[in-house]
């Protein structure tokens, strides 16, 4: 089995290139003999080498400017953008519906230790902590919770007979979906879009 040599390393001049630049200096560092004596042929020769050795030179130069430019742009960003530190503690959550018998309505919530519910229900933790959608009939009276989970804002359908969806697409039954600021929800025949969720 034949054993194939490793690729250079990236950016590693390769070695027959390498060698024709040291025979290029060597050629150009040895006095000139023959001054006066030249052939056009070897003068020209001369000459390419002489251009080439300041092309050699000038593309080291171009190369190092490179990195040192593009370490200074990286630093330079790392400074203007510091990382993004994650919202901690309650969020303040804001669903416009904007299909179905209650669009237009923007609801708001806090969403904290205790979760919001969605339902048909016209009861208190609906109408002053969740969203109540009474006109609804495709609503269930309990139809899905937003909480707070692991620090992050989740949506959970609780078993609701006609299922919700984020983004166009039905979430399981009882399990936990995150929910983000544009998320598009659907509950039964009304459609959402989350709007805002920002530290309360």
């Amino acid at each position: 089995m034949t054993t194939m040599a490793p690729p250079p390393p990236a950016g590693s001049t390769p070695e027959p290139l390498r060698e024709i630049k040291r025979q290029r200096r060597e050629r150009l560092a040895k006095p000139d003999e023959n001054l006066g004596n030249d052939t056009v042929e070897s003068y020209l020769m001369k000459q390419r080498d002489l251009i080439l050795a300041e092309m050699d030179g000038l593309t080291g130069r171009l190369v190092a400017d490179h990195h040192d430019a593009v370490s200074k742009a990286k630093e330079a960003l790392r400074q203007e953008c510091p990382a993004a530190k994650p919202i901690a503690g309650p969020r303040a959550v804001t669903m416009v519906a904007t299909t179905g018998p209650h669009k237009g309505i923007a609801f708001k919530m806090t969403v904290g230790a205790a979760a919001c519910f969605v339902g048909r229900s016209g009861g208190k933790k609906f109408r002053e902590k969740g969203i109540s959608l009474p006109k609804d009939n495709e609503v269930s009276t309990t139809h899905a919770k937003i909480e707070l989970k692991n620090d992050e804002i989740v949506l959970v359908d609780v078993g609701s007979t006609n299922g919700t969806s984020i983004d166009g697409e039905p979430i399981e039954e009882g399990k936990p979906h995150p929910l983000a600021a544009g998320n598009t929800v659907v509950f039964g025949a009304s459609t959402f879009t989350v709007s805002e969720i920002k530290a309360a």
